[in-house]
């Protein structure tokens, strides 16, 4: 069951793709989305950088003179992939996006699995954990139809708020999975090692085993390594999950603590790697300081995500 489902879910997620390649003609096709398109070229800079010998990545968009860079261990081991097997970047990338999507899946349905014990509802579970998303197309056709999108202010507010002011299903790659698993295999590991470590948690704590504590702080510190805005996802939701069970069993803490000692202690390398990097590197401080993420207002999340 679940092959077919990779194997839906991959052609759907692939299909536009392969239409814009189709309809290139004689110009050059970037193989990405509307959906953070610039991106594209930096992802591809990492991994002709790797194909090329490299494992400190440089800026390849700056005239400055860098005397340092940063690893990125996921798009070092794209860029060793195209590499062995002579792939261009664009093929190894929706490669590894394609080897991430089945990633996904299995770990998706282990997480769901430990909630329900029906097949049935397994399955359910599953398809809405894929497809399931907002209504942002149905609330900018009728603000359009009503003549209320006003796309020169609309413009306005991208410049200088740095967001679209609508929905966030139709702009923000990683609003939900199914714009996830069409968008970049490293927003998919992401989701999927994210998954797997909450798994794991809970795991740790109905067997009361350590060792699926370490692993999950291993999970925690491979994902922060190349994703490290999730680290406060991760440390913010087991950490009111540990809070909460102390709050309901208060003798249970001897066992949180220690497992959120073993957690914690496995997932710190990558965090200390960034604290290191911030205090050593101007560049990547400006860049820190740069990246700045506005939500938008709360009507376009609500509807972004379905109004629920």
């Amino acid at each position: 069951m679940l092959v077919c489902v990779f194997v839906t879910v991959v052609l759907s997620t692939t299909a536009t793709y392969v239409v814009g390649w189709s309809q290139r003609g004689d110009r050059q096709f970037l193989w990405s989305n509307y959906l953070s398109w610039m991106d594209y070229s930096v992802y591809y800079s990492y991994i002709h950088q790797a194909m090329d010998g490299a494992v400190v990545f440089t800026n390849y968009f700056t005239a400055e003179p860098q005397t340092g860079g940063m690893i990125n261990i996921f798009w070092l081991g794209v860029g060793w992939f195209a590499k062995l097997f002579g792939l261009s970047a664009q093929a190894a990338f929706h490669f590894a996006r394609i080897f991430w999507i089945g990633c996904f899946i299995a770990v998706a349905y282990g997480f769901i699995a430990y909630l329900f014990r029906d097949v049935r509802h397994r399955v359910l579970a599953l398809f809405f954990v894929l497809y399931s998303g907002g209504v942002g197309v149905v609330v900018r056709s009728v603000t359009e139809m009503l003549g209320f999108a006003d796309k020169q202010a609309e413009a306005a507010v991208v410049a200088t708020q740095k967001y679209a002011p609508f929905s966030i299903d139709l702009w923000v790659p990683d609003s939900n999975t199914y714009l996830i698993l069409k968008q970049s295999p490293h927003l998919i590991a992401s989701l999927t090692l994210m998954l797997l470590v909450f798994l794991l948690v809970l795991c740790a704590l109905e067997s009361k085993s350590l060792r699926y504590s370490a692993v999950a702080g291993l999970a925690a510190t491979a994902l922060f390594q190349f994703h490290p805005y999730q680290v406060g996802t991760i440390y913010g939701v087991v950490g009111a999950y540990f809070l909460v069970l102390f709050v309901l069993k208060k003798e249970a803490i001897i066992d949180l603590i220690k497992h959120g000692t073993i957690l914690l202690a496995c997932s710190l390398p990558s965090v200390l790697y960034y604290v290191w990097l911030l205090f050593s590197d101007w560049r990547t401080r400006q860049l820190a300081i740069e990246n700045v993420c506005i939500t938008p207002p709360p009507w376009h999340v609500a509807t972004g995500y379905g109004a629920v």
